[in-house]
């Protein structure tokens, strides 16, 4: 298996995937239309909204995403002079949880 044995993406070529984030940017696609027409066009999905992340106005995410400061710094999103709009906050507080907790196993606590 290819993505297997490669340490990159072999759909990540950089001509096709500036096509395919400026059409994220433009036309509002989510990660599933994303990665739909990368598969027909030979391009990444992923990288492609990683890419418009840079230029977008609006971007929505998963609370996880949101509330883990890493998650944002990995993804280039910097929160400073931005309105923030969050749907369904009665799952806020469970969220929080969740970024807030993390579960050690045996052999991490063995180490």
């Amino acid at each position: 298996d290819l993505l297997k044995t490669s340490s990159s993406c072999p759909f990540k070529k950089d001509s096709k995937i500036n096509d395919l984030a400026f059409h994220a940017t433009s036309q509002g696609s989510d990660i599933e239309d994303l990665c739909k027409l990368g598969e027909g066009t030979g391009s990444c999905g992923y990288y492609a909204s990683r890419k418009g992340l840079a230029v977008s106005r609006v971007v929505c995410m998963t609370y996880g995403n949101f509330f883990s400061e890493d998650s944002r710094r990995s993804l280039g999103v910097d929160l400073r002079g931005s309105v923030v709009v969050v749907d369904e906050a009665h799952n806020v507080p469970e969220a929080l949880r969740q970024v807030a907790n993390s579960r050690v196993g045996k052999e991490g606590l063995e180490r």
